[in-house]
C-alpha cells in the first residue's frame, strides 16, 4: 500500500439549477434561453497517487431532466471542489482502491443549495449539491485492458441529471456565498471512493490511470420565473427519510388526537409503503422556503389506496405556508374518491372540505393526484385534478391557516402521508411523489 497527501482544486464550468425568489437579489446567475447553455464538462484523471482536472469545452446546449435541475447553467469561477488523497490499497489479483476526501466550495456572490434566498437566509431543509457523473470512469493506462473495470463505489445515488441513470455524491450543506476562505460556504468532506478489478500487474491488468467527466446539479437563487421541482421516485430511491436525496424529514405523528406512529416499509420496483394503524398517522415532510400567497405552487403523487374496506381517507397529500398569516392546502385520497381535505386542529381528524365536490375513482388500483395553487392572495384558485383529468378547484381566501403541527412543532411546506381513524386501519402504496415551487406550477 502506498500513502500520501495530494490536493484537487476544480473550478467547476457548469452548475445546475432549479429555484425561485420573488425578491431580486444584487447578483444573480445569468438566466440561459430556453433553459439551455453550452456546457464545459470537468475532465478528472487519476494517475497513481495523483489527480487533476481540466475544463473542455462542449460547446453544444445541454437540456438537463432531473427533478432537481431543469436548467443547466455555465460559467467559469463558479465553485471549487477540493479532493484529498487518502490512500490508495493495492490488492492483487483483486482490486485496487483509491480513496479521496473531497468537499466543495463556492465561489459566488450569492448562495447556492437551496431554491429560495432572500438575504441569503438559510432554510431548514435544502436541496443541497449534487455532484453527478456524465459516464462511468474510462482506463486509460493501460490500454488496452481487457476486463478491468473502474467504478465509483460509494456514491450516494443514481438520478436523471443530463441523462438517465447518473451516479452522484449529494451535499446536505448550503453552501453561502463566498467567503474569502472555507467556512460557511464549503461542504463537509465526503469519501469519493474508486475501485479498479481486477488488479493484475503481473498479468498486465494493473490499472494505473483513468479518467470521468461530471457536472454540477444545485439549486440557487434564479430568476423568479424559475421553478423549483423535487421529485421522490419510491420505485427506486429507497425509504424517503433514509435515503432519499433531497432527504425528507423521518415519519411524525401528525396532531395530538393521532399520536402513535405508523409503520414504512419500500420494495425496489413496487414503491413505499405506509401503514398507520387504527389511531395512527404516519407522514413525511420537506420544510422548503415557499411563498404560497405569491407564488404559483403544486404537487403531485402516484398512490394506491391498499385497504379498500375501509371508508375512511388514507393518503394525505399537500402544502403549508410558513406563516400563521399563510395558508395550508391538503387533498385526501379514499378507496373510491378524491376531495379536498379539512383538518380539525383539536381533534386532529381529516374530513371532506366542506362545500366541495368528491371525484370517484376506480378501487384498488393506483391513480395520479394532483394538486395545484395558482397566484394565491386574495385572487388566487386551487383545484386537484385525477389521473390528468381536471375536478374542482376552491378560493384560496377559503384555505385554512397553517396547523401548529406543521408549523412550529413539524415545520413543513410539502407533506404526505398516510392516516387511519379511531377503528379502521390506513394502509398506501407510494410510487412518487413531486412538488413544485414557484414557475408554471404541475399541471393536470
Amino acid at each position: 500500500m502506498r500513502t500520501r497527501i495530494q490536493t484537487l482544486s476544480l473550478t467547476l464550468l457548469a452548475l445546475g439549477a432549479a429555484a425561485c425568489s420573488e425578491s431580486k437579489m444584487s447578483s444573480e446567475p445569468p438566466v440561459p434561453p430556453n433553459g439551455t447553455h453550452p456546457l464545459g464538462i470537468i475532465y478528472g484523471t487519476v494517475s497513481g497517487d495523483t489527480m487533476r482536472a481540466e475544463f473542455v469545452p462542449v460547446g453544444l446546449p445541454i437540456t438537463g431532466h432531473s427533478a432537481i435541475s431543469p436548467s443547466i447553467y455555465g460559467g467559469t469561477g463558479t465553485v471549487a471542489v477540493t479532493g484529498e488523497f487518502v490512500s490508495d490499497v493495492q490488492n492483487p489479483p483483486s482490486s485496487r482502491t483509491w480513496t479521496f476526501k473531497v468537499h466543495m466550495e463556492n465561489l459566488l456572490s450569492y448562495a447556492i443549495g437551496s431554491n429560495y434566498s432572500d438575504g441569503n437566509a438559510t432554510p431548514p431543509d435544502t436541496g443541497g449539491v449534487f455532484l453527478f457523473f456524465q459516464s462511468n470512469p474510462v482506463i486509460s493506462q493501460p490500454f488496452p485492458c481487457p476486463g478491468c473495470v473502474v467504478s465509483d463505489t460509494n456514491y450516494a445515488g443514481i438520478g436523471n441529471f443530463s441523462a438517465v441513470g447518473q451516479k452522484y455524491y449529494w451535499y446536505k450543506d448550503r453552501p453561502t456565498s463566498v467567503q474569502g476562505s472555507p467556512s460557511t460556504d464549503t461542504t463537509s468532506d465526503q469519501n469519493w471512493v474508486f475501485v479498479a478489478t481486477p488488479y493484475d500487474p503481473g498479468g498486465g491488468r494493473g490499472v494505473n490511470a483513468f479518467s470521468w467527466m461530471m457536472l454540477v446539479s444545485a439549486a440557487w437563487p434564479a430568476d423568479p420565473d424559475s421553478a423549483t421541482t423535487y421529485t421522490y421516485n419510491a420505485l427506486t430511491d429507497s425509504e424517503p427519510d433514509l435515503h432519499g436525496k433531497p432527504q425528507w424529514k423521518p415519519p411524525f405523528a401528525q396532531d395530538n388526537g393521532l399520536t402513535t406512529l405508523g409503520s414504512e416499509s419500500w420494495t425496489a420496483g413496487s414503491g413505499l409503503t405506509l401503514t398507520a394503524n387504527a389511531n395512527s398517522s404516519i407522514f413525511l415532510a420537506r420544510d422548503d422556503s415557499t411563498d404560497l400567497a405569491n407564488w404559483n405552487s403544486g404537487m403531485q403523487a402516484k398512490v394506491n389506496v391498499l385497504n379498500t374496506g375501509s371508508d375512511s381517507v388514507q393518503a394525505v397529500i399537500g402544502l403549508v405556508g410558513q406563516t400563521a398569516l399563510d395558508k395550508q392546502l391538503f387533498v385526501g385520497v379514499w378507496p373510491d374518491s378524491v376531495a379536498f381535505l379539512k383538518l380539525d386542529p383539536v381533534t386532529g381528524v381529516w374530513s371532506h372540505f366542506p362545500g366541495t365536490t368528491a371525484r370517484h375513482v376506480a378501487s384498488g388500483v393506483a391513480h395520479v393526484v394532483t394538486l395545484s395553487l395558482l397566484g394565491g392572495g386574495g385572487s388566487g384558485i386551487a383545484f386537484f385534478c385525477v389521473d390528468h383529468g381536471f375536478q374542482t378547484f376552491l378560493p384560496y381566501a377559503s384555505l385554512q391557516s397553517p396547523d401548529a403541527t406543521f408549523l412550529t412543532s413539524h415545520p413543513s411546506t410539502a407533506v404526505f402521508g398516510t392516516v387511519g381513524t379511531g377503528t379502521q386501519m390506513g394502509q398506501v402504496l407510494w410510487s412518487s411523489v413531486t412538488y413544485q415551487l414557484s414557475g408554471n406550477t404541475i399541471t393536470c
